[in-house]
């Protein structure tokens, strides 16, 4: 089974099966991982990510396997614009991914925390 495993500002912990990814809060993240548990110890890390403004989480079906990618951006990494003088021209938008699944939110930190964020990423 795929679980999913996210570390939040307040440097709790939330790990549920994939299927339960609707249960868990969207922002203010700081770290994402997920796992099998059809391997032992590092050998079930699947992914991680952390260090963005936003996350994806994206899943496919191929050839009767679920397939999974954990997708970082930065505020202002995608902007639509179009040609206008007198109306809006620029507007940001989240990642325009066919596949995207869920996405959540990130959080700027103070150093002292994330310090700690890296201790406790360091035991998943």
């Amino acid at each position: 089974m795929v679980s999913i495993t996210v570390l939040y500002k307040e440097l709790k912990v939330k790990k549920v099966p994939i299927d339960e990814i609707d249960t868990l809060p969207k922002d203010d993240v700081l770290f994402i991982k997920l796992s099998t548990d059809e391997r032992e110890g590092k050998d079930g890390n699947i992914s991680q990510i952390n260090g963005f403004d936003n996350y994806a989480l994206l899943k496919k079906s191929e050839g009767g396997s679920d397939w999974y990618m954990l997708f970082g951006y930065d505020d202002e990494d995608f902007i639509w614009k179009r040609e206008c003088s007198s109306c809006e021209n620029r507007k940001v938008v989240d990642a325009p991914i066919g596949t995207m699944h869920v996405t959540f939110r990130g959080v700027f930190v103070t150093d002292e925390v994330w310090s700690q964020a890296i201790e406790i990423t360091n035991t998943l």
